[in-house]
């Protein structure tokens, strides 16, 4: 089975909509921004002269490190980039030869669009966090790439290459359960990092002060608004997204990250501001 997230995503959010007008109160609202800090999230609320959160879900993957208020500490180091690229291939659903169903392998082949193209990946490149947004790289993607995809299709050697996309995966700590997603509500915004860090994270404590006063300026509801962390998905977004996405929804909810499984919370995130560190029960590693 394949399926095609884009279409996916657009059906999923579709749903959220339906649901939140079937609700009594509140409303379920789209909003596309580019932020730098969660203050200025705070500080837009405020402008609009709307309520403020009870609470904000960190969830955009590796880009939760770019934060203002997350950017350079602990947390940040915990969560690990992973560069990946895919190739799009032409091919003629016609031909005898045609891929006409998913392949996997390590790597993948997926046909789209009626068999007219193919999408192929991904590669696992595990660049510094000041290289791994770069664009995407055609004659690197096809060296790592080619020679894993000939090998279970041999007509894709001379398949016609027609795009190459390159993304980031957000990869968390790994544990003896393997690269499972985290979890967990974070200290308050501007909380001081722990002693153990105070030399490595100077620099990243007096942006996470700017951005508290800033947000409590504008925006006098952020100092009790609870900020939430999910992430470290990797390339399992799929897989997980709906189970685990329930599970942080009601640990918002009742602001108790008891309701969390076990395996989420096993690095505590209070902590991870300060010096990152992986629970006694989930700390072997494999």
């Amino acid at each position: 089975m394949s399926l095609d997230t884009p279409a996916y995503l657009k059906a999923l959010w579709k749903l959220c909509e339906a649901i939140g007008a079937e609700t009594a109160e509140g409303e379920v609202r789209w909003r596309a921004k580019r932020l730098s800090s969660l203050a200025e999230l705070h500080a837009a609320v405020a402008a609009a002269g709307e309520a403020p959160y009870d609470a904000v879900v960190v969830a955009n993957g590796f880009g939760a490190t770019e934060l203002a208020e997350l950017r350079g500490l602990a947390l940040a180091k915990a969560l690990r980039p992973c560069r990946g690229q895919n190739l799009i291939l032409a091919q003629r659903p016609e031909a005898p030869d045609a891929l006409r169903v998913p392949l996997i392998n390590g790597d993948y082949v997926v046909p789209m669009d009626g068999g007219r193209r193919l999408l192929a990946g991904a590669t696992h490149e595990y660049d510094p966090p000041e290289r791994v947004n770069r664009p995407a790289d055609e004659t690197a993607a096809c060296a790592l790439l080619l020679p894993g995809l000939v090998a279970m299709h041999a007509p894709l050697a001379t398949a016609r290459i027609v795009g190459v996309q390159a993304g980031v995966r957000s990869l968390p700590p790994r544990s003896h359960l393997g690269y499972a997603p985290i979890a967990g509500r974070l200290p308050p915004l501007g909380a001081a990092a722990g002693p153990d860090a105070a030399h490595e994270a100077e620099a990243a404590k007096s942006d996470v002060t700017k951005s508290s006063k800033a947000a409590t300026a504008a925006a006098p509801g952020a100092a009790r608004a609870a900020t939430w962390l999910f992430g470290g998905l990797g390339s399992r977004g799929l897989i997980y997204h709906a189970v685990l996405g329930a599970r942080v929804a009601e640990a918002v909810m009742a602001d108790d990250e008891g309701r969390l499984p076990e395996h989420m919370r096993r690095l505590d995130l209070r902590s991870a501001l300060g010096a990152a560190t992986l629970s006694e029960s989930s700390s072997k590693v494999l």
